[in-house]
């Protein structure tokens, strides 16, 4: 939705930008900026070359790392401690997220009965549409609202 959605960093007002490039593509590499000059927000672009678009990571289930997660961060359920509790700094914007330092690996088998959908959280513009995507009954999500 990118260049369509008024709250992406896309949006056909500001367009491509040295700051929002790697949400052009390809797929799968990571795309990082600062939230209000406090938190690091993590987000995978996810749309075709040359097309803008990333998802916003607000939780995540660690499957390694636990240690040195807890140590930067109690809990990672929502964008700001998951950049924390992954030590995401401005250094991965670009990174390629199917090879370590910072790996995403699929795993889960989802069917469209666990998937919860709602409005999204902190932000102004387009706030009402339902472009929040989240794993029903799982612990890790934060503030679960359908």
């Amino acid at each position: 939705m990118g260049p369509s959605d008024p709250a992406s960093h896309v949006a056909t007002k500001s367009g491509r930008t040295p700051r929002n490039a790697i949400m052009f593509g390809p797929a799968g590499f990571a795309y990082v900026y600062l939230s209000y000059g406090v938190h690091w927000f993590l987000n995978v672009v996810t749309d075709a070359e040359g097309e803008a678009g990333a998802v916003l990571i607000r939780a995540v289930d660690p499957l390694d790392g636990m240690q040195v997660m807890s140590a930067r961060r109690d809990l990672a359920s929502g964008p700001g401690r998951v950049g924390q509790a992954f030590g995401v700094t401005a250094t991965l914007n670009g990174h390629d997220l199917a090879v370590p330092l910072l790996q995403l690996l699929a795993g889960w088998s989802l069917g469209p009965s666990d998937v919860g959908e709602s409005q999204r959280i902190g932000i102004t513009r387009a706030k009402e549409r339902l472009l929040r995507f989240f794993v029903l009954n799982n612990g890790s999500v934060s503030r679960p609202r359908v």
